[in-house]
């Protein structure tokens, strides 16, 4: 998980872009006269996000097909799909700044895929009158994106972490960890006793959510194959100094990024007495999701 700064851009201004390229006349006017209702939808996004409570905004029934008296659903949602996506369109430009805000264009979601897509926050579909507001979009990679469920929160603890508006210390915080057990590496959630209750939910969600048990596993599997011929050649059999290298590797990669799946990693093979000692020499390559380690 990587927290991401919050577009500087103006909700309104992003909509009436968005609307700027519709050919259909009366299409474009009865959209651009809801732009005074984006500004007061963008202020109350904002306000209930920074203290996460937008699963309280309603979403709209799957049997609702006007959002306000004349504008649909699917009319709103053409704005993402039709007006901000397509890159002969004006506020492509837009997308574009969204999806690149990312630093090294990794997900924030997960923190290791690569960014080649928004994610609505809240789905566009029960959510269309943020279909195109600018904090709702996240960048994220196509997994994240995809996995994610669309169905809606109904509590503050079903809510998945927030990169542009939730606490620091999500981020901040290590509480995902790696273990080794019965020849394989496990990743699990085990938060700060100083957390509130709702706080380590949500993070438990948003690990669920994501599937970072498994995707992260995938990970660590591949490291361990790559640095399985490193540790002897550098290090031989000095036990020592094969538990001091993995504790710097540990330390370096919690230095930036405290719940990366290299971070739990290097943690769980620093304190594994078997692995110092000779383990490494028994990982295999694998295809299963669960690290190779026999």
């Amino acid at each position: 998980m990587r927290k991401i700064p919050k577009p500087n851009l103006v909700a309104d201004e992003v909509f009436l872009t968005c609307t700027s390229a519709i050919a259909d006349v009366e299409l474009k006017s009865k959209l651009e006269q809801l732009s005074a209702s984006i500004e007061n939808n963008a202020f109350e996004y904002e306000n209930k996000a920074k203290i996460a409570d937008l699963y309280t905004i309603p979403p709209i029934l799957k049997t609702d097909k006007f959002v306000t008296q004349n504008v649909t659903k699917e009319e709103l949602e053409d704005l993402y799909t039709k007006q901000m996506v397509p890159q002969s369109k004006p506020a492509r430009k837009i997308y574009d700044e969204l999806r690149s805000s990312a630093p090294y264009n990794k997900c924030p979601f997960c923190g290791f895929g690569q960014v080649n897509t928004l994610d609505h926050y809240l789905p566009k579909a029960k959510y269309p009158l943020y279909s195109v507001f600018p904090e709702n979009l996240i960048p994220s990679c196509s997994v994240c994106n995809h996995g994610k469920s669309t169905s809606s929160a109904q509590s503050k603890e079903e809510q998945c972490l927030h990169p542009y508006f939730d606490e620091l210390f999500f981020f901040q915080d290590q509480w995902i960890f790696a273990k080794l057990e019965e020849g394989k590496v496990e990743y699990y959630v085990d938060p700060p006793n100083c957390w509130d209750k709702i706080s380590v939910k949500r993070a438990t969600k948003h690990f669920e959510e994501f599937g970072l048990a498994e995707r992260y596993s995938i990970e660590a599997g591949e490291e361990l194959a790559n640095i399985k011929d490193i540790v002897p050649r550098l290090f031989g059999d000095n036990f020592q100094a094969i538990k001091e290298y993995l504790i710097e590797c540990a330390n370096s990669s919690y230095s930036r990024h405290p719940n990366s799946w290299k971070t739990s990693l290097y943690q769980a093979l620093a304190q594994s007495d078997w692995y110092c000692k000779g383990g490494y020499n028994t990982i295999v390559e694998t295809n299963s999701f669960v690290a190779g380690i026999v």
